[in-house]
């Protein structure tokens, strides 16, 4: 068994959802990008090993972000399981 967050994939898709808010940016300052793609690795304990974020997020939004991503996973059994997922904002 891998490690797997709770509820499934689904789940953790609507866990970011509803974790993660747009901001503001003024049109001058948009050098942002709205959309990134992470990619979690998850050791057999359910715990957080590593995390990448591919892109170039606003302060703000990549705190939202880093906080969301420290969300624990259910255990697996001696397996560790990355995920990549692409998050919107």
């Amino acid at each position: 068994d891998l490690p797997s967050y709770p509820g499934g994939d689904q789940a953790l898709i609507n866990y970011f959802k509803g974790k993660l808010r747009p901001i503001e940016i003024p049109a001058k300052a948009d050098q942002f990008d709205r959309s990134v793609m992470i990619e979690l690795e998850v050791n057999s304990r359910g715990k957080l090993k590593d995390y990448q974020i591919f892109g170039n997020l606003h302060p703000t939004h990549q705190k939202q972000l880093e906080d969301a991503i420290k969300e624990q996973f259910e255990k697996g059994k001696g397996e560790k399981v990355k995920y990549s997922l692409a998050i919107s904002f």
